[in-house]
């Protein structure tokens, strides 16, 4: 883990001259609160969205108004949702679905005029993640907060407002950790590229191979994103470009159709930079080296679980 997430392109004494933060402090507050989304509930549910789905039900069953005294039971409209997710309401019905699948999360109309309402079953979540961990007894207390927050791990930050830009909730959650990797290069005065493997991304985001190609050619789409192959052996790098984000964020529509008229075709093949990995990239138009070909699309199979007796925190 902590051999990928070296910075990319870091100068001898870690210093790199011309680095312009200036633009992070603008666009920081333009994205609004962020989403604690927990990876490791990824490989609890196989699929990204259901764990952004789930990881905001955690949010609620944690701090939702008179949560007790309701049982654990919270109400949520579809515009709700996807107005914190990002999901659409079709993405929304298929991350349920495998949320109950995995007797994970109940759902149920009440009240007049009826409402759907949600349930986290904590009891079921702890046991299934201290399963995978290893690391807790069967018979502790999964309600308790501190045990819960511990078998969650690390969160990610995931800015909803970015997925409205940059073409969907993959695409999102992959520009929301690219940016927030960036701004700790800026506060180190580090160069803006960082190491953009498959195996970093699948391990900080989850994002399967095919669904990071995906996200990656969204966010080239769009004039955000720029990669290229650096050093010896190459490696691939990227960066997000500030100047088209902040016009995007600040819906300054003329710049940005400005910043969009630069963005070229994705390549694909690029010729890797063959000179020192501190000199500045001479790939300056937003590009990928994703094939511009979509990926094959596959169904994954759903795994049902018997539900069980569901507790609240």
């Amino acid at each position: 883990m902590a051999e990928d997430l070296r910075l990319a392109d870091e100068e001898p004494q870690g210093r790199a001259a011309g680095f312009d933060a200036a633009p992070l402090s603008v666009i920081w507050p333009l994205l609004g609160r962020h989403i604690a989304f927990h990876r490791r509930l990824v490989d609890l549910t196989s699929s990204v969205k259901a764990a952004l789905l789930l990881s905001q039900s955690v949010y609620w069953t944690r701090h939702g108004r008179d949560i007790a005294q309701t049982g654990g039971w919270f109400h949520k409209t579809s515009e709700q949702w996807e107005m914190e997710t990002g999901l659409s309401a079709k993405e929304q019905a298929s991350a349920r679905e495998v949320l109950r699948g995995l007797a994970l999360l109940d759902d149920q109309r009440m009240g007049i005029p009826a409402r759907l309402h949600f349930r986290l079953n904590v009891d079921e979540l702890g046991m299934r993640l201290a399963d995978r961990i290893a690391c807790h007894p069967h018979a502790a207390d999964w309600s308790d907060r501190v045990v819960l927050a511990e078998l969650l791990g690390p969160s990610v930050a995931f800015h909803r407002t970015l997925a409205g830009i940059a073409g969907g909730v993959h695409a999102g959650l992959m520009l929301s950790r690219a940016l927030h990797l960036t701004r700790l290069q800026a506060r180190h005065r580090l160069e803006r590229w960082i190491s953009s493997s498959a195996a970093r991304w699948f391990e900080e985001i989850g994002l399967t191979r095919r669904e990071q190609e995906t996200a990656r050619r969204d966010l080239v789409r769009t004039g955000l994103w720029e990669e290229c192959l650096r050093g010896i052996p190459p490696s691939l790098v990227a960066r997000i470009r500030l100047d088209c984000l902040l016009a995007l964020l600040t819906d300054d529509a003329s710049a940005a159709r400005s910043l969009g008229s630069r963005i070229a075709e994705p390549d694909r093949g690029v010729a890797a930079d063959k000179g020192s990995p501190n000199v500045e990239s001479r790939l300056r138009q937003p590009r990928s080296l994703v094939s511009p070909k979509p990926p094959d699309q596959f169904a994954r199979s759903a795994n049902t679980v018997q539900p069980k007796a569901p507790f609240f925190l």
